[in-house]
């Protein structure tokens, strides 16, 4: 175990610095000034970017994939086809009945011009956790 450690020294000095940083801005600003400094920072070429990376997390991209994996062995095929299914039903569930209450940031602030939203996406306000893109990678 303690070679484990010695063997990723870097990884866990850079881990643990990122971390400190981390809980200092989390106790040294609100959740207000924080979704406003990351989403006041915004580029048309980056909200075209992340729209197409949004989009790659849609039904059809999982239908394309679990269509190529029948080419793949069935014990594969099968795995994948059951981690999705478990996600997707444990973040809709979580969605929906533990966290019913959680909103997007449209509906958390009462001047919503204030927030950069993309024209192009969907508008949301419901059922913001746990987030869909974390749920599928």
């Amino acid at each position: 175990m303690i070679n484990y450690f010695f063997s990723r020294k870097y990884f866990y000095a850079i881990y643990s610095i990122l971390l400190i940083v981390l809980i200092l801005i989390y106790f040294d600003f609100t959740r207000e000034e924080l979704f406003f400094a990351i989403n006041g920072n915004n580029n048309l070429i980056l909200d075209y970017f992340f729209y197409g990376c949004t989009e790659l997390g849609n039904t059809w991209t999982f239908l394309i994939v679990l269509s190529l994996s029948l080419f793949m062995p069935r014990r594969f095929t099968f795995m994948l086809f059951t981690g999705l299914l478990i996600s997707s039903a444990l973040a809709q569930g979580l969605k929906h009945f533990a966290f019913p209450d959680s909103v997007r940031p449209l509906a958390y602030f009462n001047d919503a011009h204030q927030v950069h939203h993309l024209s192009m996406s969907d508008t949301l306000y419901n059922h913001s956790f746990p987030s869909g893109h974390s749920v599928s990678v």
